[in-house]
Parts: C-alpha cells; sequence; structure tokens
C-alpha cells in the first residue's frame, strides 16, 4: 500500500524538489528515549493518559507512523508497534539526519530556550545532519537567567539590556512564551517604572523563598519584550494558540496582540505568529493587514495529521503568498522534523492541484507560491542569505 505521505501525484513529485528552511524548530533529544518518553512526545497533554488510550491513536500518531515509515522504508501503514521497534533501532542523531533527508529540509532556526539541557544545540544538529541550524533566542529565558542572579531591582534593566545584547549577537531571532506566562494582551508601551519595580520586587521574593524563577507578571513580561527590541530589533517570533495547559488559551488570541502590533509598526520590527491554530484564520487576518506581520501553521500541521491540506487551505483564505513561512515546531523526536516537512509537502500540493485543474493559476505560479512558503518568505523574513551559513 502507498504510503499516505509519498508524492501522489506528478505535481507532488516535483514539489518534493522544493528545498524547505524550517524557520521555527527545537533540538532533538541527547539520549536515546525510551517507550513512554516517545509517547510523551507525542501529545500537549502533561498527562499522556488525557488521550486515555496512547498518543499514538491521534491525527499525530498516525501521521508520525506514516513518515518514519517513509524515513524508515517500512511497510504502509505503520502499525505502532512496528513504529516503537523500527525507530529504536537507530540513534536519535542518526534518525535525525535520515528524516531531514526524507523531508527535504535544507536549514533550521532552532528555539534554544525550552529544556535545553536535555537537547542537542545547533552547532550539534548541525554536526548530526549537515543541514545549516541557526538559532532563535527565547527572552523569558534569558530574562529569567538574569532574575536568578539579580542582586537588587534597580539593576535589572542593565542587566537583561546586557543579556540580551550578548544573545542577539548570536542569534537571528527572539521568541516569546507571552501566551503560556501572562497572554498575548501585550501593551502598547513599556510599563510605568512603578508597576515594574512591584513586580521585580515580587518574583525576587518568591526566588528568595525558594519557589525558583518563573516569568509570569504582565508588567515584567512586556518590559522584557521592549526592551529587547530596544537593544536589537530582530524579528520577534509569538507563540500563537495550540499548546499544553499552560497556554492561556481565553488570552492567547492573536488579536490580543493588535495593539502592540501597531504600536511597533514604527521601530521596523516584524512579528511572527507560530502555529496559530485554532485562530488561523484570525492570524492569517493581521498578516494580510499589518506589512510586519508573518504567520505558519508549525505545530498545527502536524498534529492536525490527514486534515492540514484543510488547515492549510483555510489559512491561505487570507494570509499573503508572501507572508507564510513553513515550520515544523518539532522537539525531541527526530522523526516529527520528517513529519512536519512531508505533511506540509502533502498539504500544499492538495491545495494548489485543484487551482491549476481549475485555471486559476499557472504552473509557474503554483510553484512560486511553493517556493515562498517552503523557504524564500522565511529568507526575507530574517534577511538570510540561501543556503544558509555554516556555524
Amino acid at each position: 500500500m502507498r504510503n499516505p505521505l509519498a508524492p501522489a501525484s506528478v505535481l507532488a513529485e516535483r514539489l518534493a524538489d522544493v528545498p524547505l528552511l524550517d524557520h521555527h524548530c527545537h533540538g532533538i533529544v541527547r539520549e536515546a528515549p525510551d517507550t513512554d518518553t516517545v509517547l510523551d512526545h507525542l501529545t500537549e497533554a502533561p498527562d499522556r493518559l488525557a488521550a486515555r488510550t496512547t498518543p499514538l491513536e491521534s491525527s499525530l500518531g498516525i501521521g508520525v507512523r506514516a513518515a518514519l515509515g517513509l524515513v524508515l522504508g517500512l511497510e504502509a501503514p505503520v502499525r505502532s508497534e512496528d513504529y516503537l521497534t523500527a525507530r529504536a533501532a537507530y540513534a536519535p542523531e542518526d534518525l535525525f539526519a535520515r528524516s531531514l533527508a526524507t523531508g527535504g529540509v535544507r536549514g533550521l532556526l532552532v528555539d534554544t530556550g525550552f529544556r535545553s539541557e536535555l537537547v542537542l544545540e545547533p552547532a550539534e544538529l548541525e554536526a548530526a545532519s549537515g543541514v545549516p541550524a541557526l538559532e532563535v533566542v527565547r527572552l523569558e529565558a534569558i530574562a529569567e537567567r538574569v532574575l536568578a542572579d539579580l542582586g537588587a531591582t534597580a539593576d535589572f534593566r542593565a542587566a537583561l539590556e546586557a543579556a540580551v545584547a550578548r544573545a542577539a549577537r548570536r542569534a537571528v531571532a527572539y521568541k516569546s512564551v507571552a501566551a503560556y506566562r501572562s497572554g498575548l494582551d501585550l501593551p502598547d508601551r513599556p510599563p510605568a517604572p512603578r508597576a515594574l519595580e512591584t513586580a521585580l520586587a515580587r518574583i525576587l521574593d518568591e526566588r528568595d523563598r525558594g519557589h525558583g524563577v518563573r516569568v509570569v507578571d504582565r508588567d515584567l513580561v512586556a518590559a522584557i519584550v521592549w526592551a529587547a527590541l530596544e537593544v536589537a530589533p530582530l524579528p520577534l517570533q509569538f507563540h500563537v494558540g495550540i499548546g499544553d495547559p499552560d497556554v492561556r488559551l481565553a488570552r492567547g488570541h492573536p488579536g490580543e496582540l493588535q495593539p502592540f502590533i501597531e504600536a511597533i509598526a514604527p521601530h521596523g520590527v516584524r512579528l511572527v505568529l507560530l502555529h496559530t491554530y485554532p485562530f488561523h484564520r484570525e492570524a492569517a487576518l493581521l498578516a494580510h493587514d499589518y506589512p510586519h506581520v508573518f504567520v505558519d501553521l508549525g505545530l498545527a500541521e502536524s498534529f492536525v495529521g490527514p486534515a492540514a491540506p484543510a488547515v492549510l487551505a483555510e489559512m491561505l483564505e487570507l494570509a499573503p503568498w508572501g507572508k507564510l513561512c513553513y515550520s515544523s515546531d518539532a522537539f525531541g523526536l527526530p522523526e516529527l522534523y520528517a513529519l512536519g516537512a512531508l505533511g506540509h509537502r502533502r498539504a500544499m500540493a492538495a491545495y494548489l492541484e485543484p487551482l491549476l485543474a481549475e485555471g486559476w493559476i499557472a504552473e509557474r505560479e503554483a510553484f512560486r507560491l511553493a517556493r515562498l512558503v517552503a523557504y524564500e518568505n522565511a529568507l526575507a523574513l530574517y534577511e538570510l542569505p540561501w543556503p544558509l551559513p555554516t556555524t
């Protein structure tokens, strides 16, 4: 039986030759995971039993099984037990290189701010795969490292700016997880000094009482984001929508960002709304309306599995061709990079084929759209050369 992620038409076969720049992903695990860890990586739920049965019985589950099937040449459909057995025979680095090659991924922009102790760094990913990997720095993680060692609240601004400046020298973009912390309703200006002082005093008091450092105060999140943009106006990625229960879903709608989007327009900063599902149509409208707003589907294209063509079509109802970027948001498991790439290629072919058949666009336009989303939009957004430079 044909693997559902394999090219199913002449157009799909030709699209398979278009390289992909994965503009938002993470590292792969350093150690080969056991079965429980593999299953934990296939759900956003902190308890995989939220699925009641197994995460492999889901849209993501059948998608990742199909992706590994193409990477390793397994017979389709790939059963859950065959998936687990086959992947266990390969070291993470080997499976990673095979996954990128199968998916046609030629560049990676890597968010290093999530569980960095468990996963390979960009230089290690590049060494394992031969694919250039550049860094995206997470602002909340930078601030939390500063706060962990901060002596007095009055020293915060200078210490944060110095840390951001160091990070910006090696990074191509910032990332904020405000949606996981205080919500996306960021103010249209930096917080007042007294409000920031209160937030800092509170978090340092919690730190000193042994509760650790986690930035969740809206004023503090806003201060961090605004300070970073003043230090170096790199493109700024925001997590939007789909995620684990830490996502403040009621305050995670992309429309919450509209005052901030308008406020930063004169600063020359480009914003990227990541994932966006189930708010992808609203995010597409923001990309349509504002010159400095870009979007992707990221995690959503993998998590919806067979439904990816429908979700991509909904995004492209309003998103301009020049504002949508490809990403996988893969973390931990190497085959997730393959799933993101192969699922996106399948979705793009499904979107383009009726446009061609019905005479809406010519073939050259179809391939232009595919190239724009695959890598050209990201190159323009982050002002990068192609091929990407190696580290």
